[in-house]
């Protein structure tokens, strides 16, 4: 069987973790997320992991290292992987859309959900340090311009 690559995107909160935690108890996929790197790093400089931290770390990097710098780590996190299905969660830029199309059995999936499921769900979970405090006006402020 060729392996399946899933990529994932989506809007803040759309319901990506949830399509790869069915496809992961389905079929027993892997999920490598885009995020995973930068808290890495911020945990490596202990620095909170809030949204705007990932976003200023994720752009500083790109703009010293190139635009497709993350999705050159997640390629080669794909190519150590040995499932035959592997979800690529939160990817949102087209230099990482035009990178990883040119891994063998990549697909793209967009995930969609209104703007007030996808606040209720930030809101009640613990993913980043800041995300419980956002008030529904900040949320769908700064989801448009999330990175």
């Amino acid at each position: 069987m060729d392996r399946i690559i899933i990529g994932l995107v989506g809007e803040l909160a759309s319901g990506k973790d949830t399509v790869a935690d069915h496809l992961k108890e389905k079929y027993g996929s892997e999920t490598i997320s885009f995020s995973k790197s930068l808290r890495d790093i911020l945990d490596r400089l202990f620095l909170p992991q809030t949204r705007q931290n990932m976003a200023n770390l994720g752009i500083d990097l790109r703009a010293r290292f190139g635009q497709d710098l993350l999705a050159k780590v997640i390629a080669e996190d794909v190519k150590k992987d040995t499932n035959s299905i592997v979800v690529i969660d939160g990817i949102r830029r087209p230099d990482d859309i035009k990178y990883l199309n040119q891994i063998p059995g990549f697909i793209l999936i967009n995930i969609f959900a209104d703007m007030s499921k996808r606040f209720e769900r930030i809101t009640q979970r613990v993913e980043n340090t800041d995300d419980t405090k956002k008030t529904y006006k900040e949320f769908s402020y700064h989801s448009r311009f999330y990175v």
